[in-house]
């Protein structure tokens, strides 16, 4: 097995491919389902004087949705499963 590797893939798919006790560091950012269809509108603030600030959106992606928080937990634990399994 290589040493000082980083992998790029779907978590499910490449964790499955690495033997039990193999990884000494797992770097994860995963999916946290904060994504909602909401906007900060800073820059119509009255308040701030001026300011013209970027809007703040808070739909992160595809990859941060999830059907229902039953769906976001089964997932969580399966790659969760597995990094434990690899470490």
């Amino acid at each position: 097995m290589k040493t000082n590797v980083i992998i790029q893939g779907d978590c499910l798919e490449e964790l499955k491919k690495l033997p039990d006790n193999s990884v000494d560091l797992i770097l994860t950012d995963p999916p946290y389902m904060i994504s909602k269809e909401a906007t900060i509108r800073r820059s119509r603030n009255p308040l701030k004087y001026k300011y013209v600030g970027k809007d703040i959106k808070f739909n992160f992606g595809e990859w941060d949705l999830f059907e229902n928080e039953e769906k976001y937990l089964e997932f969580t634990r399966k790659w969760f499963k597995e990094c434990s399994r690899v470490l």
